[in-house]
């Protein structure tokens, strides 16, 4: 079994997570998007459709299309559309980079820990967190 393996011009395997997988980036997201896995290509994410399974937040783009994803696995901070709703709560992709919050256990949804929110410049922003 190797212990990496190249997909398109990146190389995975012993990527330190806390600092963000690489992964090529859609043109069209932007860094702080909510983003899902391309269905088409792989190793790409995309914003997605309204209701998909969110897989992470873009950290970097760099001009050659590449970035980091950061996942849930640590404590996001993101942008909310919609209504709030504190503690276990399902997250999905709302289709413009921001998330929107349904019941846990929703299909295509990630099951958080919703810890707080905030509303800056008219922008509700949530902290979440894989739970």
């Amino acid at each position: 079994m190797p212990k990496n393996i190249k997909i398109g011009n990146v190389r995975h395997g012993g990527q330190e997570y806390r600092n963000g997988i690489t992964k090529v980036i859609d043109a069209a997201a932007l860094v702080g998007d909510v983003v899902t896995s391309d269905t088409v290509t792989a190793n790409k994410v995309v914003r997605g459709a309204n209701g998909a399974y969110p897989v992470g937040v873009v950290n970097t783009k760099e001009q050659d299309g590449l970035g980091a994803v950061q996942s849930f696995d640590v404590v996001q901070v993101v942008r909310l559309t919609g209504a709030v709703t504190l503690g276990v709560a399902g997250l999905q992709g709302a289709g413009d980079g921001t998330v929107k919050l349904v019941a846990a256990g929703t299909a295509s949804s990630l099951t958080v820990d919703v810890l707080g929110t905030q509303v800056v410049g008219g922008i509700t922003y949530v902290a979440v967190v894989r739970a």
